[in-house]
């Protein structure tokens, strides 16, 4: 009986499973993938059910050799390689060379996987051989093909027409679109300008007003999640992410003015926005006082605090409010206290405010649209629309 041949893709495994199989088996290596694409033009044919040109690699044709010639005096092939599907795929392509040059005549091939280099394992995989899994090899050489031409010819155009040194790539580059897009998402509103500029240096966490009573309240974390992309792990903090006190500490600490605080509240709407979160009360406040300003021009506190309280659903007046009054009614004078009142009733109005209403109006309108494109709000609401429909007809 012939010894056979054991193919895998380390030398240093080589010398380990050889101890472990004994002297009826010679174990070799084939220092990684023996085939490639070219680099250049041709190597994958799209229009031809995307045939793929292979070519042996320079560094691989002495290891070819030594394998067929070990064939020579061995009766078996096994093929041991990684069980991945690059592993897969250097097995297939080593089967394809030999069969090629017919030193497989009347040998005997088989595949085994491992998944941990012991000498048990190693022995049950021997025992247990299987086919080539043809699903496996398609995979990578599907991921391969993208690799090349998605890489090979976009990264020369980002050369000519950006900057040497540039590349592209099947994986890369839709990673960039998504980092880049979160982060334009978050530069559009308000606050969020200058979160490019942060080089992660922990200041604002570290100077945090919030983080020193709650530590997963960190700021820094964020900025990276937002910056990388990382929308799901940024959703997992979308509760506490509101709990900033706006004390500005971040901000005083912060070497690069990236206004750590401000983006805390772009990030905030942002999840509003998006509809990760419901409207906190802070934005109802907000609106319950612009509101105010764009009808009448000026802040009359007991409306705003009233309107605010209803839209919020709270209890109206509170009981700290009621003490408030009542300690007011003993202490202020009468004439204050009947100009607070009329105010109060009457909203007076400032004079010739019409114009700069519709001035202001026109620039939130303008803000709302600039955000709402930036996030993409429109083409999210007609894909839900048209999904309804969809489904009713």
């Amino acid at each position: 009986m012939g010894k056979a041949l054991v193919i895998v893709e380390s030398p240093a495994k080589a010398k380990t499973i050889n101890k472990y199989l004994g002297p009826d088996y010679t174990v070799l290596a084939s220092y990684g993938h023996v085939r490639d694409l070219p680099p250049k033009d041709g190597s994958v044919l799209p229009d031809e059910d995307f045939d793929m040109k292979w070519e042996i690699a320079s560094d691989s044709k002495k290891h070819i050799k030594a394998i067929v010639d070990a064939l020579k005096d061995d009766n078996e092939l096994i093929l041991a390689t990684d069980p991945d599907r690059e592993g897969e795929a250097i097995s297939w392509h080593l089967y394809e060379l030999l069969k090629n040059r017919r030193v497989l005549k009347d040998k005997a091939v088989h595949r085994v996987v491992f998944n941990e280099i012991t000498k048990k394992a190693v022995q049950d995989a021997v025992a247990h051989p299987r086919d080539l899994s043809m699903d496996l090899v398609n995979a990578q050489q599907a991921r391969r093909a993208l690799d090349y031409l998605v890489g090979f010819n976009l990264s020369p155009l980002l050369w000519k027409k950006v900057r040497r040194g540039l590349s592209a790539g099947r994986v890369q580059s839709p990673a960039l679109r998504l980092i880049c897009e979160r982060e334009d998402e978050i530069e559009a509103l308000p606050g969020g300008e200058n979160i490019h500029r942060c080089w992660q240096c922990g200041s604002c966490t570290n100077s945090c007003t919030v983080n020193a009573i709650n530590e997963d309240f960190n700021p820094r974390y964020w900025i990276y999640l937002i910056r990388m992309g990382m929308e799901s792990e940024l959703l997992r903090d979308k509760d506490i992410i509101w709990q900033c006190v706006s004390c500005n500490k971040c901000t005083y600490a912060c070497p690069r003015d990236v206004v750590p605080e401000a983006v805390m509240k772009a990030t905030a709407h942002w999840l509003e926005l998006k509809g990760h979160t419901p409207k906190s009360h802070s934005t109802i406040f907000d609106e319950v006082f612009s509101e105010q300003v764009f009808e009448t021009g000026k802040i009359e506190d007991g409306r705003t605090i009233k309107q605010y309280f209803k839209r919020t659903g709270q209890k109206f007046p509170p009981n700290w409010m009621v003490t408030m009054v009542l300690s007011l009614l003993r202490n202020l004078p009468v004439s204050l206290l009947t100009r607070m009142g009329l105010a109060t009733l009457i909203a007076p109005k400032t004079s010739d405010w019409s114009k700069s209403r519709e001035a202001i109006k026109e620039y939130v309108a303008e803000q709302e649209a600039h955000h709402r494109k930036a996030l993409g709000l429109d083409e999210l609401v007609r894909a839900a629309e048209n999904e309804i429909q969809e489904a009713r007809s």
